[in-house]
């Protein structure tokens, strides 16, 4: 596929909206929905066709009263039935869900997959439809209008749905402005016909501006940071003695994933109460005199601006309105150390470990391409970039509320769109945002804001599991519940102790018990399973990740230089990861052609792609091993069909590749078996008297210089 700089005016109307410039519109909502079959989930994508909402322009730059888009995850685009090949060729992040990539992203905890909400992070969900509209009644309406045609196909099902809404004054629950800082993507403004793009969303240059970044960064098939199109291509090996077999794979369908993104979509609960109740509390320490005021300041240095949105770095002590409002100057700023203050030490206005600091560092100009400097920060800083279309959710806060309103339900939809999941969510996630050793600090230095309180090097050590046994074992006994640990199962996130009781003991109230296992192990919590009936064994949960309060260093502090023991003011509720295809690609997934290529289209173009006859060998032998084992059925309807039904692959003995040979007729099969003699003819029909459906019947090669024993 030849480069592509940027996006061209004919790409518009395939990308789907929300990515070159937000909605910004106040309601939301987000539908989670699971098929059956592939005939199912067709369906369905082909009855929101019509309502998609691209990247085009606006007519008249007038906004529509709603949009509309569609995300997939793996799992989903395998339930569509796509090919063993398509499938293979999404990053690994994508294939394994976040659930599954807690360890790495810090959710530990009150973190942990096993306490989110819903369904949020299972295999049960298959798609994500984002609704966004103009006031609450047109949500509902375009929401309706979606359940009546989904309930006219069988086997889809709305597995959960979500609400979100914006507020007035661009603020999140905390009382921040938020997505003042997105990124500029290159030629967008052109594009759109929109006027400039207010500074600080793009990159530093050497001559102190700012400019855009590539589209490869946030879309697929256009040209990086780095200077590559970012794609879904799997490499083929240069090497015959590769030694994963896997990445002998066809280049994926461009249709697939050409003008198509990664989304994040993570679902945040905010701690409104505490963080307020901390701020107030740590604010004496640090500044030596409590008070609204100091207690402002430094949520204002935690976070890195101030509630109107003004920087930190641009007014240090107080909350320039007039910057926040301006969007000219609030997002205009770089954290460099003043070279006009000798006395301006780093992270003097702006802390280190602020929160927008960490996500955004920003601190060095681009490299100069007449002489660029190895390793430099602002290359990394430039390709760990997000795109965010959050959406709050949950009533406002409201000081003099009462204690069941302060209570309620708020956070945070967080959503992102990004390129790579992994070199850019999940990197800023887990290492700026769960770590401070980027910026130099201590690794318990955090995100103030979002950070957590456990990553995975405060995992126990192994001696710590048989303490943690010999602990339970002698709890249990003494609350007079006899019996015996008898197993230890290790995880990324908890172990898991079996315990078997005596005859005759039981277990009394559960939460109860928990509590106590929890002091005895010096815990945040443990989790009990009650064994089944009839059953002896129980299950007990104990955290693998012992929580260490994290810190905030403070420079600007005068009493103080650092606040401690910070709570976690943000917990993960659930989330996934999903894959935002084009609107071609919708319509190719309707027909079943650029994701569904044919096993035998798949088998001939190995033989345009690699020449070497060893890594072709591999290379068959992988795809067929794939499709046998992940489009079986599909592989056999299409190898009927073919005059004769019987394929066949032929081996290579210098790469231990034997030789294949699929029969999708009985009386083939017969013949073939007749002809190696490996089989007995009788004994296959023998075991035919009664089939219980389609098998593979593997056996020796005879056609290969050494042969195994023949079969009996």
């Amino acid at each position: 596929m030849p480069p592509t700089a940027n996006p061209q005016p004919e790409d518009l109307k395939d990308i789907q909206g929300n990515l070159f410039r937000g909605y910004n519109m106040k309601f939301a909502k987000y539908l989670f929905y699971r098929w059956e079959t592939p005939q199912q989930g067709r369906d369905w994508i082909k009855t929101l066709l019509p309502d998609i909402t691209t990247s085009e322009p606006w007519p008249n730059g007038n906004k529509p009263a709603s949009a509309l888009n569609v995300a997939f995850t793996h799992g989903g685009l395998k339930t569509l039935g796509l090919s063993p090949n398509a499938l293979a060729s999404f990053p690994d992040e994508f294939k394994q869900g976040m659930a599954a990539r807690a360890a790495l992203l810090g959710d530990f905890g009150n973190n942990d997959p096993a306490k989110w909400d819903k369904l949020l992070g299972s295999t049960n969900v298959h798609a994500l439809v984002i609704i966004h509209a103009t006031s609450d009644d047109i949500r509902r309406k375009v929401a309706d209008d979606l359940e009546k045609r989904r309930e006219k196909i069988e086997g889809v099902k709305l597995m959960f749905e979500e609400e979100g809404e914006g507020f007035d004054d661009h603020k999140e629950h905390f009382g921040f402005k938020d997505g003042i800082s997105q990124p500029l993507i290159e030629n967008a403004d052109k594009l759109l016909g929109a006027k400039d793009s207010p500074p600080g969303g793009g990159k530093r240059t050497q001559a102190g501006d700012w400019a855009p970044l590539k589209a490869g960064e946030f879309i697929l098939g256009y040209e990086d940071e780095s200077g590559r199109v970012a794609s879904l291509l799997n490499p083929i090996p240069t090497a015959i003695s590769d030694p994963d077999p896997t990445s002998l794979l066809l280049p994926s369908p461009e249709g697939l994933w050409k003008n198509g993104t990664f989304l994040v979509f993570r679902k945040l609960e905010q701690d409104v109460a505490g963080f307020r109740s901390y701020l107030m509390e740590a604010a004496a320490k640090v500044f030596g005199s409590a008070g609204q005021a100091n207690a402002d300041r430094l949520g204002a240095l935690m976070m890195g601006r101030w509630p109107s949105g003004c920087p930190v770095d641009l007014s240090a002590n107080t909350d320039d309105t007039s910057i926040g409002n301006d969007e000219l100057r609030n997002n205009n700023f770089s954290f460099e150390k003043d070279p006009k203050d000798p006395k301006d030490p780093p992270g003097g206005r702006c802390p280190l470990g602020a929160h927008i600091r960490r996500t955004n560092p920003r601190e060095s100009p681009d490299p100069d391409p007449q002489n660029p400097i190895p390793n430099d920060p602002a290359l990394g800083s430039n390709r760990h970039r997000l795109i965010r279309r959050g959406m709050p959710y949950g009533p406002k806060f409201d000081e003099k509320g009462n204690k069941e309103e302060k209570e309620k339900k708020r956070g945070l939809f967080f959503i992102a769109l990004n390129a790579s999941i992994a070199r850019q969510f999940e990197f800023l996630q887990g290492f700026w945002v769960n770590s401070g050793e980027f910026q130099g600090l201590d690794r318990t230095d955090r995100d103030p804001i979002i950070g957590g309180n456990r990553d995975e090097r405060d995992v126990l050590p192994k001696a710590m599991y048989e303490v943690q046994r010999g602990i339970l074992g002698k709890t249990l006994n003494d609350k007079d519940i006899k019996g015996k640990v008898t197993g230890v199962h290790p995880g990324p996130v908890a172990a898991k102790y079996e315990y078997e009781m005596a005859p005759g003991s039981q277990l009394g109230n559960i939460d109860d018990l928990a509590k106590v296992l929890a002091q005895a192990l010096k815990v945040a919590s443990v989790r009990i399973e009650a064994p089944p009936s009839g059953k002896s064994v129980v299950g007990i949960e104990v955290p693998t990740h012992p929580e260490v309060p994290r810190k905030f260093t403070v420079p600007a502090g005068t009493k103080m230089p650092m606040a401690f023991n910070l709570p976690e003011f943000v917990t993960t509720r659930g989330g996934d990861y999903f894959f935002v295809p084009s609107k071609p690609a919708l319509e190719n997934l309707v027909k079943a052609t650029v994701a569904y290529p044919s096993f035998r289209y798949e088998y001939g173009m190995l033989e345009k792609q690699i020449s070497d006859p060893g890594r072709l060998a591999l290379a068959r032998l992988n795809l067929v091993t794939k499709w046998l084992v992940e489009r079986a059925k599909m592989m056999f309807d299409e190898l009927r069909a073919e005059t004769p039904p019987v394929f066949t692959m032929p081996g290579y003995p210098a790469m231990r590749v034997p030789t294949v040979v699929i029969a999708t007729k009985a009386d083939d099969v017969r013949a073939i078996l007749h002809e190696n003699e490996v089989f007995t003819v009788a004994k296959y029909s023998e075991k035919m008297v009664k089939p219980k459906g389609p098998f593979i019947l593997g056996m020796p090669d005879t056609r290969d210089p050494d042969p195994k024993k023949k079969a009996e």
